[in-house]
This record gives structure tokens, sequence and C-alpha cells, in this order.
């Protein structure tokens, strides 16, 4: 795994402690290699989504921070990493967790971006997203 993708997780980990234990715990699953990014990414949006009740404002505020500055990265595997691993996972557990919106509403123009057109293809309205 690059640098970069580490770089990115490790930013989302330290957002809560929620993800900074699922990181670890996916780092010992997979030792001696590094998880894939993608599937690491979205362990962690699905984390998060099941904290959400335990999560701060503040937190989700930089967890959308940490989102938007890797869709605007010059990486294009972090960018799908983020965008089918992270956002999708998050999207997918809006659907059994209604406080997921409380992110979904945080996330940046690129994120919103990428979610609407997601939710375009699937058939979805992802709560949050379009307002």
């Amino acid at each position: 795994m690059s640098s970069d993708a580490n770089t990115v997780l490790e930013a989302l980990a330290q957002c809560h402690p929620e993800l900074m234990g699922t990181l670890g715990r996916l780092r010992h699953e997979w030792a001696p290699e590094d998880p894939p990014l993608t599937v690491a990414l979205g362990d962690l949006g699905l984390a998060l989504v099941r904290a959400i009740r335990a999560t701060t404002d503040e937190q989700l505020r930089r967890v959308a921070l940490v989102v938007e500055e890797a869709l605007q990265s010059n990486s294009e595997s972090n960018k799908d990493a983020i965008a089918t691993g992270f956002l999708e996972a998050v999207m997918a557990g809006s659907d059994t967790e209604p406080d997921a919106v409380r992110l979904t509403k945080l996330l940046g123009p690129l994120a919103r971006e990428y979610c609407r057109a997601w939710d375009k293809f699937t058939g979805c309205r992802t709560p949050g997203v379009w307002d």
C-alpha cells in the first residue's frame, strides 16, 4: 500500500476511536500484508455508521474533511477507494442507521457529487445527500 493510501487510512482512523480500533484489527487480520485500500475504507465506513450515535459533530466534520481532501488528491486509486469503499459503505449503512444522515449532510461537494451519482446509478436516494 502506498504511503499516500496509508495517510488516508490514518487520517480517517484518527477521527474516532472506533475507526482506530477497526483499522488496527484490519491490519492484524491481514498481516503481514496490508489490507486492500477499498476493503479497509469500506470497513471504516461501516464502523463509523455503527458508532454514529456515539460520534460527535466535530468528529463527523473531521471525517467529512478527510474524505473531501482524499477526493481532491492526485491519486486516482485513492479517490476510487474513498468513493467505492468508504462513501458507499456509509450510504449502504444509512439504510439501517438513520443517524448516518448526520455525516452525509456534512460531506463536501466532491463527496456529495459522487454520492448523488451513485444514488442515480442504484435508484436510491440517500438521506442528507440531496438536501
